[in-house]
């Protein structure tokens, strides 16, 4: 086993290193992050003890066979005394089923041999509220209760059933539970700390004998399982039937070495907690030094303290901006800066321009005469087969561009009542509610779109450019106004009034179009870092994927 934690710690560096940026929505942060080698390196843990090779093997305990002839033994006298209910477990276990092989003292076998398998019960919404809401009995677990695995079940719940009530199921202290339907289905699991009622969609298994039960915890939580349990899932919203769980092949270790394992496997799990929270710490205190760095660039207040200020920054360059989110900061940076008046530009008058080549104009008096902002198709309804006018929903626009591939159509019945917000190509589109954050220039070739509820759209005047207006909409600036004036309570969003209101430094014409042609180039810059850093977290999930299959 020595060879385990040798190969553990000797890569401890790519484990750490591995990020996934996960695709994010509004503002183009970049999406969220994900510690992939440390999730690789949990997976790999699991997978060396359900295996065999997280501890060694004494070769003096009880085989796993003993074990669950014991088992076997308590199920009959459960039945026989009308504990349980007999399940139908199917044919003998073949070698066909089981997905790797164990040592000589485990053995293979289905899920319904080491325990009775039972879901809860159903409660109705109107029962919950009329008959189980008061506090006392026993906690009503849902899905939504159950974590991932080692997380704590979440006991703050909706319904409380009272004692001895005789249609409800009851799962003892130290029962694992697994969500058997829907997206969490197979991924979501806990262990209770005390008796509970549970839902329907979730499985207990309660032993027929001795069993540790973090040691079956630790088994759903390997990837090996979940390609089993995966495997037997059916339906649109996607579950595990009953009877298709509990034969499920489950490897089964002697009881001291399950003991073993479970030990083990908590001394590597808080392992892996520590390493995130160095990890999390680190990139947050890089995050609040890129930010206090760039800070004295956003507050600088002359050109000259400026380039004093950047040349500080320059200097340290490829320690900053390592990562997608410290990209993203220093891109609002940029446009913070360009709307001060302190980026420069090529063919400008005298070089940079100023503050005072800027007057401030309300967005509501830069439209196209005749026109107004207006917001798009309330109810899009039922999409045509075939025919129909595609409709831009806050989900297509983001940050910069639109996604074309997700847009879907309106029925020329519905989108004939919003002739208002037919595009013609130009306009500025902007997310007023939903996901926040995406704002366009709408190209020619989507003349004849329209739009949802959740876009504007804003037809610019001759007075300011679609692309410095989009740069501007993107800024921190407007975020700040943005959320100042967002309405609303469950679903929040941006009044087209208030819009209308907002105030924009709008420079003339040739310097719009010298400003843009600046940022563009700026933003070519950051995307080509960008690019470069996603190419090394690539290669370095890669390296954590090849390290985790190559034990």
């Amino acid at each position: 086993m020595t060879s385990v934690s040798h190969y553990i710690t000797e890569h401890l560096d790519i484990w750490t290193s591995a990020i996934e940026t996960k695709s994010g929505a509004g503002r183009g942060h970049g999406g969220a992050v994900s510690l992939y080698g440390i999730k690789k390196l949990r997976e790999l843990i699991l997978e060396l003890a359900v295996q065999g090779k997280l501890v060694p093997q004494l070769g003096t305990e009880i085989t796993a066979l003993e074990l669950m002839k014991e088992h076997a033994r308590e199920r009959l006298i459960g039945l026989q005394e009308k504990h349980f209910k007999k399940q139908n477990l199917g044919d003998v276990l073949s070698n066909d089923e089981c997905p790797f092989e164990i040592p000589s003292s485990w053995c293979w076998s289905r899920l319904g041999e080491i325990g009775f398998i039972f879901n809860g019960n159903s409660i109705s919404s109107r029962d919950k509220s009329a008959k189980y809401s008061s506090p006392g009995g026993l906690p009503f677990l849902a899905t939504k209760n159950i974590g991932y695995g080692f997380q704590p079940i979440d006991y703050d719940v909706d319904a409380w059933i009272p004692l001895k009530e005789p249609k409800f199921k009851t799962a003892p202290s130290d029962t694992v539970l697994i969500c058997s339907e829907g997206g969490s289905a197979g991924k979501k699991c806990g262990l209770t700390d005390h008796e509970v009622c549970f839902g329907n969609k979730l499985f207990a298994c309660q032993f027929y004998g001795d069993f540790a039960s973090k040691y079956l915890l630790s088994y759903y939580q390997t990837p090996s399982f979940y390609s089993q349990f995966s495997s037997k899932m059916t339906g649109i919203i996607g579950g595990i039937s009953l009877a298709k769980f509990l034969r499920l092949p489950v490897p089964i270790p002697p009881l001291d070495e399950q003991r073993r394992i479970v030990a083990k496997v908590v001394e590597l799990m808080e392992l892996c907690d520590v390493l995130e929270a160095r990890t999390e710490d680190s990139r947050n205190a890089h995050k609040t030094l890129v930010e206090t760095c760039l800070a004295t660039l956003t507050n600088s207040q002359t050109p000259d303290e400026l380039t004093q200020n950047w040349a500080r920054i320059e200097e340290n360059f490829d320690t900053l901006f390592t990562t997608t989110e410290s990209i993203e900061i220093l891109k609002n940076s940029v446009l913070e800066l360009s709307f001060a008046g302190f980026v420069n530009i090529v063919g400008g008058p005298e070089g940079a321009p100023t503050k005072s080549l800027f007057t401030k104009n309300k967005l509501g008096h830069m439209l196209q005469e005749g026109s107004g902002i207006s917001y798009g198709v309330i109810k899009l309804g039922t999409e045509p087969e075939s025919g129909g006018i595609p409709t831009l929903r806050c989900s297509d626009v983001k940050p910069g561009y639109i996604i074309r591939s997700t847009v879907r159509s309106v029925s020329q019945e519905i989108e004939k009542e919003y002739l208002r917000t037919r595009l013609k190509g130009g306009e500025v589109v902007l997310n007023i509610r939903g996901t926040l954050g995406g704002v366009a220039k709408v190209p020619l070739d989507m003349k004849d779109f329209n739009v949802a509820r959740e876009v504007a759209v804003i037809p610019v005047g001759n007075k300011i450019m679609a692309e410095y207006l989009v740069y501007f909409l993107r800024s921190p600036t407007f975020w700040a106004y943005l959320e100042k004036n967002l309405r609303g309570i469950a679903y929040k969003g941006l009044n087209l009034g208030i819009l209308r209101e907002l105030e924009i430094p709008v420079p003339k014409k040739e310097i719009q179009i010298q400003l843009v042609r600046s940022i563009d180039a700026i933003f070519r810059i950051c995307d080509s870092i960008n690019d470069a850093q996603e190419k090394s977290n690539r290669a370095e999930i890669g390296l954590a994927d090849a390290l985790t299959r190559g034990f």
